[in-house]
């Protein structure tokens, strides 16, 4: 349970630190609707609202009686987990505008720390 929190929590810390990046846009007037400020806060508020709660999900499905129907519950929570985390703070980055700088090794870093703890709980199984 421990990595499906840490994973949890890398993801929604990347989705809120995706939606504060600076914007870049086409310079046109009237600019699009994509280009304001506040275009990616909804991406990662529907995004962390999300992955918090398939995470209750997987917590649920790790105190289900039963190892086989648990096991079976778990992994595919589990999964999910996995595809949200990845998929928040994915979504929230490309809801509006384009942002190319450094910046994006912190996230490019938790997406793949996300990816590979989904993996590791995949392949280890309920504990």
């Amino acid at each position: 349970m421990l990595s499906a929190a840490v994973s949890a929590g890398i993801s929604l810390l990347l989705t809120w630190y995706l939606q504060g990046l600076p914007l870049i846009c086409p310079a046109i007037h009237p600019a699009p609707a994509s280009c304001a400020a506040e275009a990616r806060f909804t991406p990662a508020a529907v995004g962390s609202a999300a992955v918090a709660l398939v995470f209750v999900v997987v917590l649920l499905a790790a105190n289900i009686r039963g190892p086989a129907r648990r096991r079976a519950i778990l992994r595919g929570s589990t999964a999910a987990l996995g595809i949200v985390a990845v998929a928040s703070p994915v979504w929230t980055l490309v809801s509006s505008g384009f942002s190319v700088d450094t910046a994006f090794l912190l996230p490019a870093s938790g997406l793949a720390s996300c990816a590979v703890l989904t993996v590791w709980m995949l392949r280890r199984g309920p504990a």
